[in-house]
């Protein structure tokens, strides 16, 4: 079994993305975007990229096509399209979510209204199709690529959609598996897509690519999982610790804890039920009290060592071995993470 990762910060597992591949993907998103900085929307786009985050979507693409010898102009191409659109969601995201901050700063959404939040999710995700345009390759692989593109961003938006439709009065048992459903659609496809186009750059048909991709869509589940028990324990860029709670949005904690633990359902439920601002902070520590002392991590954690053995054993993936390492270091990692919370 691979050796666990240090810590809980993912930006240490991709070693193999180099310093200098990365500053290129950050200067070719920037030059996408446009030089005309008075232009407003191009000002709230760059002060967006400015407010870095671990480009793990870009590295993944960029590790990815270390391990399947993909030419390294199209793999930092093919970083940009995907961080591109992983950026481009993040602002929709937080408009629709109502969070008041991202990466530690002011969410777009609350720094310049929402219309110019759409406005420059739209851009980004438009700018992701002009980075294959612009990618020197044939015009099957941008064909390919642009398909791979289309599907991804697709199944993100249905899942933010089926997201928004969870409500907490379903048996438990089927929310989780909807909570799963929408994790796959929407971090898991984050995680795969940057796979899929290295994959198909470095010369696999698209059947292989996907099957090279799949055990890093159920990597994207174990993020969400890992970012989920994170939201109980720090405030992770945004205004304190237990976001989800205060939004009253379903996580997979909260779903856990409540299977476990059916004498807090009600209670629980009441509290995702209030309006976020008349929440009282000591309400709030309570809850966040419980979920920590409760068996809910603990569920995740073992789904997570389940889920990450398998993905360290499958067939496909030690077919090369750079994904393969980069498979299990990230396994490793959200193993880690989680089990460190354990009560």
């Amino acid at each position: 079994m691979p050796k666990p990762a240090a810590n809980d910060d993912l930006e240490q597992v991709q070693t193999g993305a180099s310093a200098a591949a990365l500053t290129e993907v950050e200067a070719r998103m920037r030059a996408l975007a446009g030089g005309q900085t008075e232009d407003p929307l191009i000002r709230i786009v760059r002060e967006h990229l400015d407010a870095g985050g671990k480009r793990l979507r870009a590295r993944l693409a960029l590790d990815a096509g270390a391990a399947l010898a993909t030419p390294a102009d199209a793999t930092i191409g093919w970083a940009c399209t995907c961080e591109l659109l992983h950026n481009a969601s993040l602002i929709h995201d937080d408009v629709q979510d109502g969070d008041m901050k991202r990466r530690g700063r002011p969410a777009v959404w609350a720094a310049h209204g929402v219309a110019q939040a759409i406005n420059a999710g739209d851009l980004l995700l438009m700018l992701s199709y002009r980075a294959i345009a612009e990618m020197r390759v044939s015009a099957e692989l941008k064909t390919r690529l642009v398909m791979a593109l289309a599907h991804e961003a697709e199944e993100a938006v249905r899942g933010q959609a089926a997201e928004i439709a969870l409500v907490p009065v379903r048996p438990l048992g089927l929310l989780f598996e909807a909570w799963r459903g929408v994790a796959s659609r929407k971090t898991g496809g984050f995680f795969a897509l940057p796979v899929i186009g290295a994959a198909i750059l470095g010369g696999c048909d698209d059947q292989r690519a996907k099957r090279l991709a799949e055990p890093f869509r159920r990597l994207g589940i174990l993020f969400q999982m890992r970012d989920d028990v994170r939201d109980l324990f720090t405030d992770h860029g945004k205004e304190h610790p237990g976001t989800d709670l205060r939004q009253g949005r379903l996580n997979a904690v909260l779903l856990a804890h409540m299977r476990c633990h059916p004498e807090d359902v009600q209670w629980l439920l009441d509290l995702l039920w209030q309006e976020p601002k008349r929440i009282e902070q000591a309400v709030l520590d309570r809850a966040i009290y419980m979920l920590r002392k409760g068996d809910g991590i603990a569920v995740l954690a073992d789904h997570v060592e389940r889920t990450a053995a398998a993905i360290e054993a499958d067939e496909a993936l030690q077919e090369v071995d750079g994904l393969h390492v980069l498979a299990c270091d990230f396994a490793s990692a959200c193993r880690e993470a989680v089990a460190v919370h354990l009560p």
